[in-house]
């Protein structure tokens, strides 16, 4: 999976992606709360 170089730019910018859907889903069900 991991290649030498590590984490890729690419794969770095996904992980974010998934952070920030993961916090604003988060968020919006707070606001149902």
């Amino acid at each position: 999976m991991v290649k030498s170089k590590g984490f890729s730019q690419n794969n770095f910018m996904d992980m974010t992606k998934l952070e920030v859907a993961l916090y604003e889903y988060i968020r919006h069900y707070n606001e149902w709360d």
